[in-house]
């Protein structure tokens, strides 16, 4: 078969995936549910099989064994204080394993561990099978989207778990460079555009300069990689129970079965009163019993609400790393299924100056998806196919649907210059546990970046420094991404013997760092992953 491209939105909730035509349009791949999205659930039942998306939402499997929310937990460390909170939620069972969170499933009895990214590289098997099924294509190169303020950590588990899933990834691009690619080439736009991504688990603000459809250049990124519609979610339901009780019914929270049936019934009131002003009622049967109560859209703002507008503080640190004032954004593009909820369109009308400001025209749950497709089509003339790494998964009906707007002219996509940058400061530790920057929040990549550092004392015979990701001005309150350490071949050396550390970025934001000694050559070089402290030595 014929290789193709694609784009890879790797959603929380839900994922999507989309490819170029030969007429230079966007196609979004439906899947074999007839639905545009897949659930970025999985389910693991007792035979072994793995269920991915709606299968695993309508098993029968035990809810301890239906796995979700995969993109939270991925490159992160148990101890996260995110990944504590969130385990009290969960259904299912979360353990530590050399650091990081891992679920723990019972299969006949049996324990099994589970990784997140291994969780996410079944949905991106999933994803690549419904592909290859409707395009007659094989799929092996995909640009894969990740939220702008993920970590190094994070955007290094993306790509174990793309690899995984038989995938080489072209390129990481951020979700709303991503959005912007889609709509700056259909609406050639020549200004300051400021994306508000507010998904079903991760917020992101970028603010991009857009060169008439030729030329994105990323001026600023901030974001949280913790909130997004399932947190509403959350408050709905944590409002639900109060109600129940001053009914005088206690609702089985102990029941995973009757959470996962009282979460679906919220999500539902949620989406309900995005399009209507009536009173929604929730209503759940359980064990014999019925739970009903009211939501209206003014309890269900007042629930909301809080976070919604703290997401403008985050708006407003963006616009104070671009060094720009509200009035110099051009437009706001809403990406992101959240971004439906009338609140939020009403808070960033009210801030940017109107319904006029505000880009539509795609779908808020395809824009991404769109934009990796054709930053994908604008890269597969450049990057040579591979050979498959993992054998082809089961594949399952699908169609595609077309972008509902104009689409752009191949040619534009293949002239297409993107520009982003990483979100967080990059450098070592230094005497007294301070943090050293090396390079620069903000830094346009691919970049890379050469230091000086020398031995702290006389015959010392190997070097480690501790490589850190952050804004604060002691080590121990950023992240630590690993450690490259490098045995000296000079042993008998005086303090102050010169060594050289080299920072590079690749194009996917990805680290790696070299500590060389000068005299004599010898090195060690790692790339950063999750545990660091991976080095080879050359």
């Amino acid at each position: 078969m014929e290789e193709e491209v694609i784009g890879i939105d790797l959603g929380t909730t839900y994922s999507c995936a989309a490819y170029v035509d030969e007429h230079g349009a966007p196609k979004i791949i439906v899947n074999s549910f007839g639905t545009c999205t897949t659930p970025s659930v999985v389910a693991y039942d007792n035979e072994g099989k793995v269920l991915v998306g709606e299968a695993a939402l309508q098993s029968a499997v035990d809810p301890k064994n239906i796995v979700y929310d995969s993109k939270r937990m991925i490159g992160r460390q148990f101890i996260d204080k995110p990944i504590q909170d969130d385990m009290k939620l969960w259904p299912f069972k979360v353990v530590d394993q050399v650091g990081k969170p891992h679920v723990e499933l019972n299969i006949n009895g049996q324990e099994k561990l589970v990784a997140p990214e291994e969780v996410s590289a079944e949905i991106l098997k999933e994803i690549r099978g419904n592909v290859e099924h409707s395009l007659g294509k094989k799929i092996s190169r995909a640009v894969i989207t990740v939220p702008a303020y993920f970590d190094n950590k994070q955007r290094q588990e993306t790509m174990n778990a793309a690899e995984k899933a038989g995938l080489t990834v072209l390129r990481l691009v951020s979700e709303p460079t991503a959005a912007a690619i889609a709509y700056n080439l259909s609406n050639q736009i020549d200004d300051n555009i400021l994306i508000y991504d507010l998904g079903g688990g991760t917020f992101d603000v970028s603010i991009v300069k857009s060169h008439s459809g030729k030329k994105l250049l990323v001026l600023a990124i901030q974001g949280h990689t913790h909130l997004g519609g399932q947190d509403f979610d959350q408050g709905i339901m944590e409002y639900a129970l109060e109600e129940f009780k001053s009914e005088g019914k206690s609702f089985p929270e102990d029941r995973p079965k009757a959470m996962k049936r009282l979460r679906t019934a919220c999500m539902e009131a949620k989406h309900k009163l995005t399009f209507q002003d009536k009173p929604y009622e929730i209503q759940i049967e359980c064990e014999g019993a019925v739970y009903t109560c009211m939501l209206t859209k003014e309890k269900l703002e007042e629930i909301c609400g809080p976070k919604i507008r703290g997401t403008l503080d985050v708006v407003d640190q963006a616009l104070k790393m671009a060094e720009l004032k509200e009035d110099q954004i051009k437009y706001v593009l809403l990406v992101g299924g959240s971004t439906r909820i009338p609140l939020v369109q009403n808070l960033l009308k009210e801030k940017f100056g109107g319904e006029h400001k505000m880009l539509h025209g795609i779908n808020p749950d395809h824009a991404v998806a769109h934009g990796a497709a054709i930053y994908a089509h604008m890269l597969k003339k450049v990057t040579p196919e591979p050979k498959p790494r993992i054998k082809d998964p089961e594949t399952k009906p699908a169609t595609t649907i077309s972008a509902p707007v104009p689409p752009p002219h191949p040619s534009s996509a293949l002239q297409l210059e993107v520009q982003d940058i990483i979100p967080l400061s990059i450098g070592f530790e230094c005497r007294g546990g301070l943090f050293q920057p090396v390079i620069e929040k903000g830094t346009k990549f691919p970049y890379k970046k050469e230091t000086t550092s020398c031995t702290a004392y006389d015959n010392q015979g190997s070097v480690f420094s501790g490589i850190y990701e952050g804004e604060r001005a002691n080590v121990k309150n950023n992240f630590k991404l690993g450690e490259v350490g490098l045995r000296l071949l000079n042993k008998k050396e005086k303090q102050g013997y010169k060594l050289k550390e080299t920072f590079e970025i690749d194009i996917n934001g990805i680290l790696h760092v070299t500590t060389t000694e000068i005299a004599t050559g010898n090195k060690a070089e790692i790339e950063i992953s999750y545990n660091g402290c991976a080095h080879k030595e050359v």
